[in-house]
């Protein structure tokens, strides 16, 4: 069901866009490796991973853009079990100086020193944030991003526990420093948190 109000959606809005564009990409891996060290036998692994995109123009400048990323994945991780299905998906709204965007995205807060959501394929570790950023570029004065949502790492929740909140401005007027301050929360008061975590 979720899948099908997801695709109506889509249609719905490329209908109604003046010029769009679908685009999309697969890639599918495939390796061998041993099960354990005393056993003589190979396992095969297999990975395959579907990008698509739709990008268009509406009216009075104002563009959208949205995406589905299907994801089957028989390599385990951390010994959970296999992933199939959509592993990410997003919709974003933009203007000349309004971003808002809705479901997943990367994110960085404060050059990640406070926030660190990436994609670091050497180390097979896929981190983002699913839920909503809104950015907004001030022209001359600076940039400033806010953000909502919960970390995941490579399909799975870190802690379904944590929301998190953020917030960022950045001053780039000046040519040569440009400051900014960086606010995130997290909010540990779930049932399987710490309890001296209990307070945001």
């Amino acid at each position: 069901m979720r899948r099908s109000l997801i695709t109506l959606a889509l249609a719905v809005l490329a209908g109604n866009t003046l010029a769009w564009d679908l685009s999309g990409n697969n890639q599918a891996t495939t390796w061998i490796s041993q099960a354990n060290s005393g056993n003589n036998y190979d396992v095969l692994h297999y990975k395959e991973a579907c990008d698509l995109r739709l990008a268009g123009s509406l009216k009075d400048g104002l563009k959208l853009e949205a995406g589905l990323k299907f994801l089957y994945d028989q390599e385990t991780w951390d010994d959970d079990p296999l992933f199939s299905g959509f592993s990410k998906r997003y919709l974003q709204l933009k203007t000349d100086m309004l971003t808002a965007r809705i479901g997943t995205y990367y994110a960085t807060l404060g050059r990640g020193l406070a926030l660190n959501c990436a994609n670091e394929q050497a180390a097979k570790i896929d981190r983002y944030l699913d839920g909503a950023m809104v950015s907004a570029s001030l022209e001359n004065l600076g940039d400033a991003r806010l953000l909502l949502g919960r970390i995941k790492e490579n399909t799975r929740e870190l802690d379904t526990s944590k929301t998190y909140l953020g917030t960022e401005l950045k001053f780039t007027r000046l040519s040569s420093i440009i400051p900014g301050l960086v606010y995130l929360r997290a909010n540990a008061a779930g049932p399987g948190a710490d309890p001296s975590l209990g307070q945001p």
